[in-house]
């Protein structure tokens, strides 16, 4: 399903399928989710086939309007709408919303997230990496929704104060290196801290060493010929 006027959204359903396979895979012990941003519903469709119920929530009346027509669970909303399909879920998915959010509306969100979730809910926010040279350098504004950018230390700190344990958080060691973060409503349930990390295919970080290694080599021939 197509996303209208978006630099980002033009990506393939296989290769989005394999960047969110990981995430949707923490999710697969769930009873309800929510995905907020839920998109063109690749990451529903994942959840759905695991057999976890998931509602999606997007601010694209069209693409819910397909999905809907598609059988998925979907409503027309906005973040502010969170707290209305979310009581008690036992997991908040959140994929590249947050940087369409000024500040105050995004601590609004991670609070709603808070309030939402059953205890050990699991909570994961993805959002691009200022700290990538692509993102800073000029791609982060290759959407003209785009407000601002949040880095990981200003979000680990928002969601300890506000009540949730970080499992797990990081850069994708692919790509631009998007910045992930996983938390769980305390009091958490913590077993094997190892089941809140994404597990990243090996496919993608074959493909991202061998891209390394041909910018590397491209570099040395530059530096080398004097360019």
């Amino acid at each position: 399903m197509k996303q209208d006027l978006s630099v980002f959204h033009t990506l393939e359903m296989a290769t989005l399928r394999e960047w969110h396979t990981p995430y949707a895979a923490l999710f697969n012990d769930a009873s309800k989710v929510i995905d907020l941003g839920c998109g063109s519903g690749v990451f529903l469709e994942l959840l759905e086939q695991a057999g976890v119920h998931c509602i999606g929530l997007d601010i694209d009346a069209a693409l819910v309007e397909q999905l809907k027509s598609s059988g998925h669970s979907v409503y027309h909303a906005t973040h502010i709408d969170l707290c209305t399909h979310a009581q008690g879920c036992d997991g908040i998915h959140i994929s590249h919303v947050i940087e369409h959010l000024w500040g105050d509306e995004m601590k609004t969100l991670l609070e709603d997230c808070v309030a939402s979730l059953a205890a050990n809910g699991l909570l994961v926010i993805r959002t691009p990496n200022w700290s990538n040279k692509h993102v800073s350098g000029g791609g982060f504004w290759d959407d003209y929704t785009h407000k601002r950018p949040y880095s990981l230390r200003q979000l680990e700190k928002m969601l300890v104060d506000m009540g949730m344990k970080i499992t797990a958080s990081g850069n994708e060691p692919f790509g631009w290196e998007d910045t992930f973060i996983i938390a769980r409503k305390e009091p958490a349930v913590l077993g094997d801290p190892q089941l809140d990390q994404p597990i990243w295919p090996a496919s993608r970080l074959q493909h991202e060493d061998s891209s390394l290694k041909s910018r590397i080599r491209r570099k040395l021939r530059r530096l080398l010929s004097g360019e």
